[in-house]
Parts: C-alpha cells; structure tokens; sequence
C-alpha cells in the first residue's frame, strides 16, 4: 500500500473519530493516572477509528491512546499510532483546544500523519518525502523570527507523574528569553501550529508516541527540527524548533540540565 492510501484512510478515521466528538458529549470521567482523565468519548472515537481502519487497513495493527502497549517508540511494531481525543480537560470543560491525531508507522519510521482540530476548521496532513499541509495548502517553514521575537509552547507532565525541577528551569529559561510561551493543554495544536509557522519553538519531556507522532512527521517534511530524548517510562522528550532556532533552543536547554547527546532526530 502506498504512502497515499494510508493518507486517506487515517484521514478517513480521524473524521470518524472527530464527527463524533463534535456532535456528542464527554460522558462519564474518571480518572486514567495522577491527574490525567478519560472520558467515554475518549474510547467511543477510538471504536469509531477502529472500526473505519479494520475496513480500510485490514490486518495493520492500531496502537490506540486507550489501548496503549506501553513500549518506547523505538519498539512500536507496523501500525496506526491514533490518539483519538487529545486536550480531553479542554473538551470537557467545552474549550474548543482539542484534537485528533493518526499517523502510520512502517519499519519504525513515520509515513503519514493526519491532525483535526475540528472545531478550529483545521486539518493537517503528511506523508513521507510527499510534504505537509494545512487545509490543503502546503506548508514550508523558513527561518523566521530571532529567539527575542519567538513564539513557544510548552507541555508538562502531570502533577504527580514526573514533573521536576528540570521543567521548571525550561519554561522560567523560555520565559526570560522568547516574547510569547503557551501552554494550551494540546499536543495537536500545538505541533500543527509550529508546522505551520504559528509557532517557533516546542518543548515537552515527557510526551507517549500517539501524542506526538502525527505532528512531529507534520513538521520534518515542513522543514523544521525534531528531536527525541528516550525517558525510564516509554515516553520521549520531544523538542523542536523552526529552522534557524536550532542553537539557541540547546542552548535553552543546556541551561536547563538537559544532555543534547541524549537527543536523536525523528527517524
């Protein structure tokens, strides 16, 4: 199967899972670990999702967010890494920050990605050596503005769930030297963001494979930097930066205790 027909079923899944999202409701929350929720519309999309890439995809695993294996990326076997609600605090308190996200991983490297922020009108999508793009058109990220000018967003763990004095030393370091930072609550939003040039710089330490798979292929064939830190737990630390930002964010975080040799690039 070529890199176009997964393109089009992970889109035809992302939209089974979001339709849904958009017409329901959250459901019934409770708690996944430390302070991370799940709601039923949480495992109803991945079921939708399921079900259009068993059709679609016979026979290619689904390594869903609700049904994770728990292996480090560099483990995951041929499949659709699918998170099938991500920002479900924002969806459940009626914020409009939520996403979907699907990518296919074939020999350990991602080769087509879908993100929906649905109830932004957005779309991302993909494919290895194809390019990226946003709503249709392509998406290329040229050098942009100085460190002083940038834009960054930032993602936490949980409270509770390995949250440290390093993340604290990164965001006060993007603090006192970017001119925005965000922290949406989103991975999706966050990633497709920065592919489309919204958004310069993104850090995060801890972060599962489905969180941030679909939008780090969204930003490699943009252009931009990806790079991974292998964690104890099967997460990854995921830091990225447009082009031309590349040395300032290890300097960011060298300052912050992170070891740069540890960090490997998006195969």
């Amino acid at each position: 199967m070529n890199y176009a027909e997964l393109l089009s079923a992970l889109n035809a899944a992302v939209d089974a899972a979001s339709d849904g999202l958009l017409n329901g409701h959250a459901g019934a929350v409770r708690s996944k670990a430390a302070q991370d929720v799940q709601c039923e519309a949480d495992v109803a999309a991945q079921e939708r999702a399921a079900a259009v890439l068993a059709e679609r995809l016979p026979g290619l695993p689904l390594l869903g967010e609700e049904s994770w294996p728990a292996v480090p990326f560099t483990e995951l076997p041929d499949g659709v890494v699918l998170d099938p609600l991500d920002g479900t605090k924002n969806y459940i308190r009626g914020l409009p920050l939520w996403g979907v996200g699907a990518c296919a991983l074939v020999g350990g490297v991602p080769v087509a990605s879908v993100i929906r922020l649905p109830e932004l009108g957005e779309r991302f999508t993909a494919t290895l050596g194809g390019g990226s793009t946003w709503n249709g058109r392509p998406m290329s990220l040229a050098p942009g503005p100085t460190l002083e000018e940038a834009a960054a967003a930032i993602g936490f763990a949980h409270r509770g769930d390995g949250r440290d004095d390093t993340d604290q030393q990164l965001f006060a370091s993007l603090l006192g030297s970017v001119r925005q930072v965000l922290r949406v609550g989103c991975a999706m939003a966050n990633l497709s963001w920065l592919a489309s040039g919204r958004l310069d710089l993104y850090v995060q330490r801890r972060m599962w494979p489905y969180d941030f798979l679909p939008g780090a292929l969204l930003i490699k064939e943009a252009g931009g930097s990806v790079r991974l830190q292998n964690t104890a737990d099967a997460r990854s630390g995921v830091f990225i930066a447009r082009p031309g930002l590349e040395a300032d964010l290890d300097r960011l975080l060298t300052d912050a205790g992170v070891d740069l040799n540890q960090l490997t690039p998006l195969p």
